[in-house]
């Protein structure tokens, strides 16, 4: 018998399971915790505690790696989660939920310039050259539609800026999950 009344073999024991899951080795636990009675209850907290890390750990790589895919569906099961593993779910899940949103957004702005807006620009601006040209009159709204065509123009390079930064938070996102992925393992 040692401290707590335990003996050295199940303290060994909880100490080497313990040991591996810092290490992240989470499927390291604590067998026959029925054998050493004075030690049950701790042996059971400690492969709870490293069930909770588990699940969370493998529910984070799961959601993180279908954002990785653009499959913003798959979220973290709350379920059964409690205190911050509750609390980061729900902020993970909001983060997966509001890329998405954003990248909703992006698609619904180039599927407007790909359904002709750039033709419009076109159009445009070949417009108001040939309203410059006509007479004097027109030349300022040919001024005016040539200024709305480089703002149109200005909006849809912002846009490629948009997405291009979106792109880079992605990318970096999905460093993110490898790493939690990696960590997992």
């Amino acid at each position: 018998m040692s401290l707590f009344g335990g003996s050295k073999s199940g303290i060994k024991k909880a100490l080497d399971v313990v040991l591996a899951a810092a290490d992240g080795d989470y499927e390291a636990r604590i067998t026959n915790v029925d054998s050493h009675s004075d030690m049950r209850e701790l042996f059971i907290a400690i492969n709870r505690l490293i069930d909770r890390n588990d699940a969370f750990l493998r529910e984070s790589a799961a959601s993180m790696g279908a954002v990785s895919e653009n499959r913003y569906y798959r979220r973290i099961v709350e379920t059964g989660l409690v205190g911050d593993y509750l609390s980061s779910a729900k902020r993970i899940n909001a983060a997966s939920a509001s890329i998405e949103q954003k990248l909703s957004g992006f698609a619904d702005v180039l599927e407007e310039f790909k359904s002709g807006s750039f033709a419009a620009v076109d159009e445009i601006a070949n417009a108001a050259t040939a309203l410059a040209e006509a007479s004097g009159d027109a030349n300022s709204i040919a001024h005016e539609t040539s200024s709305r065509s480089t703002n149109v123009a200005a909006a849809a390079r912002q846009t490629a800026a948009n997405v291009s930064e979106l792109s880079s938070a992605s990318e970096e996102l999905n460093e993110s999950i490898r790493n939690v992925s990696d960590q997992a393992r």
